[in-house]
């Protein structure tokens, strides 16, 4: 069962405006929760009023009150249990202890806000594990009467049911189609019992709890529960069934299904978050230079050329002093989607610190690389981000496998060509030539 067969949760952002605001409604959306905003205390007050209010993502420092005040007052506005939760720069113990005596479940740093996306994935994840409505279930049984009695419960609770007679019809159905849950009796028509479904099922790659399996028999006896286990059952049902205990081992299973498949979908945002640039949704430091010798080596391993650029926005600082950090931020975001369109499949791409880019491309020389990073520089110089005519200046070095070298021997001279770049007049795109830099040195080592 997905987030689209549920309403989607209401979070209610107050914030007075600006990059945060922005970065907390897209954090909201991404996890799955439905954003509503406002500027002011008074504001998310009349909000709070007339719409349901599942959790409430307060800002400290607001126009008209702070957010320990706005949390006293919308308290009981919003749903019961609703989590008010306070991000802000602030960070001491005496803001926590206040923080909770005025009713905040939590508090998060926005230097931090990477915790606050865990939190409301989770969140979500815990309204959706109280609802089974939607689940699309497979019921194997030849028997008519159990069909519609099972079929009827699960239905009453707003399950889809698919029904088979048979192993045989059962795979068939299986092949086509995702099913959440199977529910199937012990002993089948066409000569083959539901084990020879369950040890079918569980050869493939569905894990034990990712599809449950629930069997229904009216063997009882302890050694036939212990077979159904090492086959791969996840429970069973006996018969004749009683509703309300069938019923609860099936949304048993159900839920912890979803709770399983939300902590998997948590792991893989923390990963993400753990090697992904937040402002401009590239590869970060830490994720370019754990992938940067694996390109050498196999440039190397497969005589490929391989080319490196480093950028950097020409004159931020002036940017961030003259339009904000926010017009700067919105900068930087524009400038590193332009280069990750620009990049191929295969290309590593990252923002390295600040306002500098790195792009590793394979199979790259040095023709491709000036027209890749000439292209880049024309593109940016076009751009208008609020009233800010951005260019940026670019540095190109090429790795030989004839005659390979480090990756920081690489970086080094790419860094060497942006900044003659710069002292060029930025704006521009220099190629380093290791082979004359090669005989500089040596010139110099001759001349000591």
């Amino acid at each position: 069962m997905s987030a689209s067969n549920v309403q989607k949760p209401k979070a209610l952002i107050v914030d007075p405006g600006g990059t945060s605001r922005t970065m907390l409604r897209r954090m909201v959306e991404q996890a799955g929760l439905e954003a509503m905003m406002a500027s002011s205390g008074a504001e998310a007050l009349a909000l709070a009023r007339t719409e349901v209010v599942d959790i409430g993502l307060l800002g400290y420092l607001l126009p008209d009150m702070t957010g320990l005040q706005l949390a006293q007052s919308i308290r009981p506005h919003v749903a019961k249990g609703a989590p008010l939760l306070l991000v802000t720069s602030e960070e001491h113990q005496e803001l926590l202890q206040e923080a909770f005596r005025a009713g905040i479940t939590d508090v998060f740093q926005r230097a931090r806000l990477g915790e606050l996306l865990v939190y409301l994935e989770a969140f979500l994840g815990r309204l959706l594990s109280r609802d089974v409505k939607g689940a699309h279930i497979l019921l194997v049984e030849d028997s008519r009467l159990f069909v519609h009695i099972v079929t009827d419960m699960l239905a009453r609770c707003g399950m889809t049911v698919d029904c088979a007679g048979s192993v045989k019809e059962a795979r068939r159905l299986f092949a086509e189609r995702a099913y959440d849950m199977v529910i199937t009796d012990l002993v089948l028509e066409g000569g083959e019992s539901g084990l020879a479904l369950v040890r079918h099922l569980r050869q493939g790659e569905q894990d034990f709890v990712k599809l449950p399996i629930l069997v229904m028999t009216s063997f009882d006896d302890p050694t036939r529960k212990t077979e159904l286990f090492h086959a791969g059952v996840n429970d069973y049902a006996p018969k004749p069934l009683v509703e309300a205990e069938f019923m609860a081992r099936v949304r048993n299973l159900l839920i912890a299904r979803q709770l399983f498949r939300r902590v998997e979908e948590q792991e893989r945002r923390m990963r993400q978050l753990a090697t992904t640039d937040q402002l401009t949704g590239l590869s970060n430091r830490h994720l370019f230079f754990d992938s940067a010798e694996h390109y050498l080596a196999r440039a190397e391993r497969e005589n490929q050329a391989l080319s490196m650029l480093l950028m950097d926005v020409d004159h931020f600082k002036q940017v961030n002093d003259r339009f904000g950090h926010a017009v700067g931020d919105d900068v930087l975001r524009v400038v590193g989607g332009l280069i990750g369109a620009s990049s191929r499949k295969g290309d590593l791409v990252a923002r390295f610190g600040g306002e500098e880019f790195v792009a590793l491309m394979p199979n790259c020389d040095e023709k491709g690389a000036q027209a890749k990073a000439e292209s880049i520089r024309s593109e940016c110089e076009r751009l208008d981000v609020s009233g800010v005519r951005p260019t940026i200046s670019i540095g190109v070095a090429c790795f030989d496998p004839l005659d390979p070298e480090s990756l920081d021997s690489l970086f080094s001279r790419a860094d060497r060509a942006l900044y003659e770049a710069k002292r060029l007049g930025r704006n521009r795109v220099v190629l380093d030539n290791r082979l004359a830099g090669q005989q500089e040195e040596l010139e110099r080592l001759l001349k000591a």
